[in-house]
């Protein structure tokens, strides 16, 4: 009879998923969990979508007909010695100790669920969501009453007090400080260390919290993983906290023997040595203001004057080159006048062998 049950539901989930544009996406909200190299939240959904326990087949749920029927016909599936579904008004997420983060409240997380879409996104353009398609709604971060939204997508809420769980590396889920308290830093001050909700208030000296997180994803150079360490702490403004006494200590300035980077007040540690962060403005002193302005006046300089004489090169050389050619000039005219002279006064005698010449003085080669 369970067989029977099990393959009229199997044709009834077939039967509807096809026959309508949404199909149901059955899942288990147990799997919800964070990559262990990446820390990205995984889940057996779609990107668009999170999931959630079944609810009950009831008109007060917010599913579908179609949807109502497909949880009727496996809920009617189900052996009578299982546990019975956890309504959907109850749902939570909880975070186990091993990172995983999944739907609570009862045993409906461990029978199942269905993928339903995103309330809620966390960033301006998410990822996975089809191109056209509605986004979920940003929560609100500012106002009376700050919201957050979790990994999963499953809705806007409350952010938390000190001392409440949270998700990794998800400080705005956490509740800022009052402004004007020693934790207020840069309009936050709160922190999601280890998973729980820390101001950021330990002084010099005092006992501190430190998280640190081991991301690995594959080189684009080789086929070796690519590890990156991000150590975090609740010690004050340029303080940092030791993780061998786990308490604050003064930051180390530039060119102070470091061993890591969360030492440095500047947040880079070189070869040793604390030096500026390579996102770090390059400041110009005065001195070095004065050089350059002065070598760029030089070199203005000494380009006018060096223009200043090829023109002058350039001028006395076609000066030379005309002088040249009015001389010629002025010689031929001088010639021709004097052998038009010659010839005139009959003074002009030409020989067979030799040049035009002239009886009282010579004419020969243009010169009288």
């Amino acid at each position: 009879m369970l067989i029977w049950r099990v393959i009229l539901s199997l044709v009834a989930i077939i039967t509807i998923a096809f026959g309508q544009d949404n199909p149901v996406l059955t899942c288990n909200p147990s799997h919800d969990h964070l990559d262990p190299s990446s820390h990205r939240f995984i889940s057996s959904c779609p990107e668009s979508m999170y999931c959630t326990p079944q609810p009950q087949a009831n008109p007060n749920t917010s599913l579908s007909r179609p949807q109502q029927q497909i949880l009727h016909q496996v809920d009617s599936s189900r052996d009578p010695k299982q546990a019975p579904i956890s309504n959907f008004g109850n749902e939570t997420t909880h975070i186990s100790d091993d990172g995983e983060v999944g739907g609570g409240g009862g045993g409906g997380s461990q029978n199942g669920g269905v993928c339903v879409d995103r309330a809620c996104r966390r960033d301006e353009f998410p990822f996975g969501f089809p191109s056209g398609s509605p986004l979920p709604p940003l929560c609100s971060s500012t106002g009376g009453r700050p919201t957050y939204c979790p990994d999963n997508g499953s809705g806007c809420r409350a952010v938390l007090l000190p001392g409440s769980p949270c998700e990794l590396v998800r400080d705005e889920q956490c509740a800022a400080p009052p402004r004007g308290s020693s934790s207020w830093v840069d309009n936050t001050g709160a922190l999601c260390l280890n998973r729980i909700c820390t101001y950021v208030n330990a002084t010099l000296a005092n006992p501190c919290v430190v998280e640190n997180t081991t991301y690995s994803y594959p080189s684009a150079l080789s086929h070796s993983l690519y590890t990156l360490s991000v150590i975090r702490n609740n010690c004050l403004p340029e303080l940092y906290c030791d993780p061998t006494s786990l308490s604050c200590l003064k930051a180390k300035l530039v060119s102070e023997p470091c061993s890591a980077d969360f030492e440095c007040i500047m947040g880079t540690c070189d070869q040793g040595t604390c030096i500026n962060g390579f996102d770090t403005p390059y400041v110009v002193t005065p001195r070095q203001w004065a050089i350059l302005i002065s070598v760029i006046f030089i070199a203005l300089v000494m380009t006018m004057v060096t223009l200043i004489l090829v023109h002058r090169r350039h001028r006395y050389r076609i000066f030379r080159e005309l002088r040249e050619y009015y001389t010629e000039q002025i010689s031929l005219r001088r010639a021709i006048i004097a052998l038009h002279t010659a010839a005139a006064n009959g003074e002009l005698d030409i020989g067979e062998d030799e040049g035009p010449s002239v009886r009282k003085g010579y004419l020969r080669n243009g010169v009288y």
